[in-house]
Protein backbone atom coordinates (compact mmCIF):
# COMPACT_ATOMS: atom_id res chain seq x y z
CA UNK A 1 0.00 0.00 0.00
CA UNK A 2 1.17 3.47 -0.80
CA UNK A 3 0.49 6.27 1.65
CA UNK A 4 -1.10 9.33 0.03
CA UNK A 5 -1.48 12.26 2.43
CA UNK A 6 -3.56 11.03 5.36
CA UNK A 7 -5.29 8.37 3.27
CA UNK A 8 -3.90 5.01 2.28
CA UNK A 9 -4.30 3.89 -1.29
CA UNK A 10 -5.43 0.29 -1.45
CA UNK A 11 -4.42 -1.94 -4.33
CA UNK A 12 -6.98 -1.80 -7.09
CA UNK A 13 -9.17 -4.80 -7.70
CA UNK A 14 -11.08 -5.90 -10.72
CA UNK A 15 -14.81 -5.30 -10.25
CA UNK A 16 -17.09 -8.31 -10.56
CA UNK A 17 -18.51 -8.60 -14.03
CA UNK A 18 -21.89 -10.16 -14.68
CA UNK A 19 -21.99 -13.45 -16.54
CA UNK A 20 -23.30 -13.47 -20.08
CA UNK A 21 -26.44 -15.08 -21.47
CA UNK A 22 -28.41 -15.70 -18.26
CA UNK A 23 -25.58 -17.67 -16.64
CA UNK A 24 -25.80 -15.44 -13.58
CA UNK A 25 -29.43 -16.30 -12.87
CA UNK A 26 -28.94 -20.07 -13.39
CA UNK A 27 -25.89 -20.11 -11.14
CA UNK A 28 -27.73 -18.02 -8.56
CA UNK A 29 -30.76 -20.35 -8.63
CA UNK A 30 -28.53 -23.41 -8.13
CA UNK A 31 -26.72 -21.71 -5.25
CA UNK A 32 -30.02 -20.75 -3.58
CA UNK A 33 -31.36 -24.32 -3.96
CA UNK A 34 -28.19 -25.74 -2.34
CA UNK A 35 -28.36 -23.17 0.48
CA UNK A 36 -32.03 -24.01 1.02
CA UNK A 37 -31.21 -27.73 1.33
CA UNK A 38 -28.59 -26.95 3.97
CA UNK A 39 -30.48 -24.14 5.68
CA UNK A 40 -32.05 -24.56 9.09
CA UNK A 41 -35.83 -24.17 8.74
CA UNK A 42 -37.53 -21.56 10.88
CA UNK A 43 -40.84 -23.11 11.97
CA UNK A 44 -43.76 -21.36 13.66
CA UNK A 45 -47.00 -22.41 15.33
CA UNK A 46 -48.94 -21.92 12.10
CA UNK A 47 -46.44 -23.72 9.83
CA UNK A 48 -45.15 -26.52 12.07
CA UNK A 49 -47.83 -29.16 11.40
CA UNK A 50 -47.92 -28.20 7.74
CA UNK A 51 -44.18 -28.29 6.97
CA UNK A 52 -42.89 -31.17 9.09
CA UNK A 53 -44.82 -34.05 7.44
CA UNK A 54 -43.45 -32.97 4.03
CA UNK A 55 -39.89 -33.88 5.10
CA UNK A 56 -38.98 -37.53 4.50
CA UNK A 57 -35.68 -37.63 6.35
CA UNK A 58 -35.10 -37.35 10.09
CA UNK A 59 -35.74 -33.80 11.29
CA UNK A 60 -34.09 -32.34 14.37
CA UNK A 61 -36.10 -29.44 15.79
CA UNK A 62 -34.29 -27.06 18.12
CA UNK A 63 -36.71 -25.46 20.59
CA UNK A 64 -34.86 -22.34 21.75
CA UNK A 65 -35.16 -18.72 22.93
CA UNK A 66 -32.91 -15.73 22.22
CA UNK A 67 -32.26 -15.06 25.93
CA UNK A 68 -31.15 -18.66 26.64
CA UNK A 69 -27.37 -18.99 27.02
CA UNK A 70 -27.20 -22.76 26.36
CA UNK A 71 -29.43 -22.24 23.29
CA UNK A 72 -26.86 -19.81 21.89
CA UNK A 73 -24.25 -22.54 22.35
CA UNK A 74 -26.32 -25.12 20.49
CA UNK A 75 -27.27 -22.78 17.61
CA UNK A 76 -23.90 -22.82 15.80
CA UNK A 77 -23.68 -26.61 16.22
CA UNK A 78 -27.08 -26.98 14.55
CA UNK A 79 -25.90 -24.73 11.69
CA UNK A 80 -22.72 -26.82 11.21
CA UNK A 81 -24.58 -30.11 11.28
CA UNK A 82 -27.18 -28.85 8.80
CA UNK A 83 -24.34 -28.41 6.30
CA UNK A 84 -22.51 -31.63 7.16
CA UNK A 85 -25.62 -33.83 7.15
CA UNK A 86 -27.43 -32.14 4.23
CA UNK A 87 -29.60 -34.66 2.39
CA UNK A 88 -29.58 -37.08 5.35
CA UNK A 89 -30.97 -35.04 8.24
CA UNK A 90 -32.95 -31.79 8.22
CA UNK A 91 -32.71 -29.21 10.97
CA UNK A 92 -35.33 -26.73 12.10
CA UNK A 93 -35.70 -24.15 14.86
CA UNK A 94 -38.69 -23.00 16.88
CA UNK A 95 -38.44 -19.84 18.98
CA UNK A 96 -40.51 -20.82 22.04
CA UNK A 97 -41.11 -17.18 23.03
CA UNK A 98 -42.89 -16.54 19.74
CA UNK A 99 -44.39 -20.03 19.24
CA UNK A 100 -45.67 -21.28 22.57
CA UNK A 101 -48.38 -23.47 21.02
CA UNK A 102 -45.94 -25.93 19.42
CA UNK A 103 -43.77 -25.98 22.54
CA UNK A 104 -46.79 -26.85 24.69
CA UNK A 105 -48.05 -29.45 22.23
CA UNK A 106 -44.75 -31.37 22.44
CA UNK A 107 -44.23 -30.87 26.18
CA UNK A 108 -41.21 -28.60 25.95
CA UNK A 109 -40.59 -27.41 29.51
CA UNK A 110 -36.84 -26.71 29.37
CA UNK A 111 -34.68 -25.28 26.63
CA UNK A 112 -32.78 -26.09 24.61
CA UNK A 113 -34.85 -29.13 23.71
CA UNK A 114 -33.94 -31.02 20.56
CA UNK A 115 -36.90 -33.03 19.32
CA UNK A 116 -36.59 -35.67 16.62
CA UNK A 117 -39.30 -36.16 14.00
CA UNK A 118 -39.64 -38.64 11.15
CA UNK A 119 -42.32 -37.96 8.53
CA UNK A 120 -44.06 -35.59 10.92
CA UNK A 121 -44.15 -38.00 13.88
CA UNK A 122 -42.20 -37.34 17.10
CA UNK A 123 -39.67 -40.15 17.67
CA UNK A 124 -37.63 -38.74 20.57
CA UNK A 125 -36.16 -35.73 22.30
CA UNK A 126 -33.20 -34.64 24.41
CA UNK A 127 -32.90 -31.67 26.72
CA UNK A 128 -29.77 -29.62 27.22
CA UNK A 129 -26.77 -28.25 25.37
CA UNK A 130 -25.11 -31.28 23.79
CA UNK A 131 -21.64 -30.93 22.28
CA UNK A 132 -21.38 -31.73 18.59
CA UNK A 133 -19.96 -35.26 19.02
CA UNK A 134 -22.60 -36.26 21.56
CA UNK A 135 -25.36 -34.83 19.38
CA UNK A 136 -24.09 -36.84 16.40
CA UNK A 137 -24.26 -40.00 18.55
CA UNK A 138 -27.85 -39.22 19.54
CA UNK A 139 -28.79 -38.62 15.90
CA UNK A 140 -27.23 -41.99 14.96
CA UNK A 141 -29.20 -43.73 17.72
CA UNK A 142 -32.46 -42.14 16.57
CA UNK A 143 -31.77 -43.15 12.96
CA UNK A 144 -31.06 -46.74 14.07
CA UNK A 145 -34.36 -46.80 16.01
CA UNK A 146 -36.23 -45.54 12.93
CA UNK A 147 -34.58 -48.23 10.77
CA UNK A 148 -35.54 -50.95 13.28
CA UNK A 149 -39.15 -49.78 13.40
CA UNK A 150 -39.43 -49.67 9.60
Amino acid sequence: MKRVGTLMRLPSRTPNRPLRGGEESRAGDQKREKEQDMAVLELQDKTFDEELPKIDELTVVDFWAPWCGPCRTVGPIIEELSEELAGKVRFAKVNVDENQGVAQKYGVRSIPTLAFFHKGEAVGAVVGAYPKGALLQVIDQVQEKIAEDA
